[in-house]
C-alpha cells in the first residue's frame, strides 16, 4: 500500500474512533446521575475501541496501538 493510502486510510480510522468517543461523551451527559449507567457506557466504549477493526483494503490492517490508547485514556479520564 502507497503512503498516500495508508494516510488515508490512518484518517478514516481516527474519524471513526471520534466519532465512538463522540457518541460515549453524548451518551454520559444523558446517563451522568446513573453510576450503573456509566459504568457500562465506560466498558462498552473501551472494548468498541480496543477491538476496532478497519476491514477496508482487503488486508489485515490493524488500528495502530498509540491510536488506540489515545481515545482509550479519553474515555478513563472523561470518566474518572
Amino acid at each position: 500500500m502507497s503512503h498516500e493510502s495508508k494516510q488515508t486510510y490512518l484518517e478514516e480510522v481516527e474519524r471513526n474512533l471520534e466519532e465512538i468517543y463522540s457518541n460515549f461523551k453524548y451518551l454520559y451527559h444523558i446517563h451522568m446521575t446513573d453510576e450503573r449507567a456509566l459504568t457500562q457506557l465506560g466498558k462498552r466504549t473501551l472494548y468498541q475501541i480496543w477491538n476496532y477493526r478497519e476491514t477496508d483494503f482487503n488486508s489485515s490492517f490493524y488500528v495502530p496501538y498509540k491510536l488506540k490508547k489515545r481515545y482509550s485514556d479519553k474515555v478513563k479520564n472523561y470518566l474518572f
